[in-house]
């Protein structure tokens, strides 16, 4: 065999192996369920993550207390190389949105450097059979009609809120029932529903399907500058507030 053949059969395993490890890269992340007995502590030892970086990409504000079956996204861990961005970063990890980045590592702003260490909260693909396309386009519809402009983390707030109700016999059974439910969300009556989302709203959508909810298991969310100290909602107990938005059970 000629050298030229074996040159070409090296470059191509080359390429073979260096896509083979983006891929391996870019599916990294993870949705790990609780155990009994496990701690926020042996969860960050076993998975490398810091326990502050945990507590802010699931919304615990702090917090440490897990139970038993409780869902937690891990991140994937990267290095930034010469030439990164943040927007390129979140390409190679399927379209992570800048601002979910920025959170998940509380930069205050875009600058990032070779050698630097990022956790890229990496959407987690789940069976296509859970949501139709419709549905999650309903659901992205409705984030960013009632949230565009608010931090990414409320974003995905208000997915979880309405899968949340999806899942209490309380509400209707399904995101579409959800969000055309007389008078429960103001956005389908003034029409700003129907307008088109943008990437980030999808994201959102995906993220809060994957099973983040920042909210603590909210049904409710409002902007306390609209709402009046005595309506009802504040009967409800909150568990949470990120951005212009109250969140409550």
């Amino acid at each position: 065999m000629t050298k030229a053949f074996w040159l070409r059969l090296i470059f191509l395993a080359a390429i073979t192996l260096a896509a083979f490890a983006f891929v391996a890269q870019a599916d990294a992340a993870t949705l790990h369920q609780v155990q009994p007995g496990e701690t926020l502590w042996k969860i960050s030892k076993n998975s490398g993550v810091p326990v502050g970086i945990l507590q802010t990409v699931n919304g615990m504000a702090g917090g440490t207390v897990l139970y038993t079956g409780q869902k937690l996204l891990i991140p994937d861990v990267y290095t930034v190389r010469h030439g990164d961005t943040l927007w390129k970063i979140g390409q190679k990890f399927g379209g992570v949105p800048t601002a979910a980045i920025k959170l998940a590592n509380k930069l205050t702003s875009d600058y990032i450097y070779p050698g630097q260490v990022l956790y890229i909260p990496s959407p987690i693909r789940i069976p296509a059979s859970r949501f139709t396309p419709e549905e999650m386009e309903l659901l992205a519809r409705m984030i960013y009609a009632e949230s565009r402009g608010e931090p990414y983390k409320g974003q995905v707030g208000v997915g979880a809120v309405i899968l949340n109700r999806v899942e209490d016999n309380r509400f209707p059974q399904t995101i579409a029932d959800v969000i055309y439910q007389p008078w429960a969300f103001s956005p389908v009556y003034d029409g700003s529903f129907y307008n088109i989302p943008n990437a980030t709203a999808r994201q959102a959508a995906q993220d809060a399907v994957n099973g983040y909810d920042p909210t603590n298991g909210a049904l409710y969310f409002w902007n306390p500058a609209l709402v009046g100290p005595y309506n009802w909602v504040w009967t409800r107990t909150v568990t949470s507030q990120i951005g212009n938005h109250v969140f409550a059970r």
